[in-house]
């Protein structure tokens, strides 16, 4: 028998007598997948300037058609004593989804979450690559063909704090819906989804994340730096109680703590430091035939000057915010249309701020149980003190889910 059999089954016996209850009859597997497929065609809007001596571009940045494959797959597994545990991947195309299948592989292959969970007495507790439920903005359920692989729901959805990272996700079930949880994320800065909420200028990067992105692409294995540190605290609320017989409510809110030591190796830095506000509300109304939902976020941190300059820049602080909502109509079962409105703005000191405006009118229509076509009409608008642009993009989609 070979050495690597001897080891499996070695550590099956391993897992066997420490978990003398977890019999056969009482595991229960089951794999899952989403596959996306079809069309996208952008159509991008010249750069407009703000000072008449510099025209707006002739043409721009030139409109194309993409064809796209994205695919979500995994994982779960029922234990015995409450436990269970959840394995999910991810393959896309990249930023944006402009990347295509290769015939050795695929553009991007993503971790999502890989956990184990206990859930016992209203307790729930997450180790692993958690996601933080409190984190999550409400999205409509009709713009998400592209399973947010796509800057018209994806930027917003980081910019507010999402976070999925290494860590620890608690949750306690209080009463009447109300729970009370915590998150803890620790490690390096690409461990955690919630770090691009993190604004401001970092020297020669627009922001902090740009510099970690770098790093990993520097690397010659992809592998992200190990002198760089991120720590976040996340205490929250949430709620979710049928009031009544056509009127479901949901809500959440939390704080978010975060800091980054950008050099471990020195001790002449000062670390970035803040803190994001976030708050989310949705009304379930007539068995979900209206769904409405808002959300927002304030963050706030300090700016330091980047590698060469470690120290905080005074008066330079970061604000932003996002802030936005939409409804949906589910007027055949979960076939129906919605709509979803998200501004991102923020500003650093007294510089001149920035907005970012996503707006997705979007229709889903269910075939059966597990298959869907999908139709999308998104936009895109940035706009600063010297110079506007955007772009308009649209999604027809077809959907599995298994």
């Amino acid at each position: 028998m070979r050495l690597d059999r001897i080891t499996a089954w070695m550590m099956l016996a391993a897992v066997g007598g420490a978990c003398p209850a977890a019999r056969a009859g009482e595991w229960k597997l089951e794999p899952f997948a989403v596959i996306v497929g079809g069309f996208k065609f952008e159509d991008h809007h010249p750069t407009e300037y703000a000072d008449p001596d510099v025209p707006a571009a002739p043409e721009g940045e030139r409109d194309r058609f993409f064809t796209m494959a994205i695919s979500q797959f995994g994982l779960r597994a029922k234990l015995a004593g409450g436990f269970s545990l959840l394995s999910e991947f991810e393959a896309n195309g990249g930023v944006n989804s402009h990347g295509s299948s290769a015939w050795e592989g695929q553009a991007a292959l993503q971790v999502r979450r890989q956990l184990l969970r206990f859930e016992r007495w209203g307790l729930r507790v997450d180790a692993g690559h958690v996601q933080d439920d409190s984190s999550i903005d409400f999205i409509s359920a009709h713009v998400l063909d592209m399973l947010l692989n796509d800057i018209y729901t994806r930027r917003p959805y980081l910019a507010s704090g999402a976070n999925h990272g290494n860590g620890l996700y608690a949750t306690y079930d209080i009463w009447g819906g109300l729970g009370a949880g915590f998150a803890f994320n620790a490690g390096s800065p690409v461990s955690s989804s919630a770090t691009p909420m993190i604004g401001g200028t970092y020297n020669p990067y627009p922001n902090f994340y740009g510099e970690i992105l770098k790093t990993v692409g520097d690397s010659p294995n992809r592998l992200p730096s190990g002198s760089q540190h991120f720590l976040l605290f996340s205490p929250s609320l949430t709620f979710d109680r049928k009031l009544t017989g056509n009127f479901r409510l949901e809500a959440h809110t939390s704080v978010q703590l975060f800091q980054v030591d950008t050099n471990l190796a020195s001790t002449d830095d000062d670390p970035i430091e803040g803190t994001n506000l976030r708050a989310g509300l949705r009304a379930r109304l007539f068995d979900d035939m209206l769904v409405a939902f808002a959300n927002f976020s304030r963050v706030q941190n300090n700016v330091t000057g980047g590698k060469r300059a470690p120290q905080t820049l005074e008066g330079q602080d970061w604000s932003g915010m996002t802030v936005g909502g939409g409804i949906d109509w589910n007027f055949h079962g979960r076939s129906g249309v919605g709509l979803q409105y998200m501004l991102v703005r923020g500003r650093q000191g007294e510089l001149a701020g920035v907005q970012e405006h996503h707006l997705n009118l979007g229709g889903t229509w269910w075939l059966d149980q597990h298959t869907s076509i999908g139709a999308r009409v998104a936009l895109y608008r940035f706009i600063s003190e010297d110079k506007a642009f955007g772009e308009m993009s649209y999604f027809l989609t077809a959907r599995v889910i298994l």
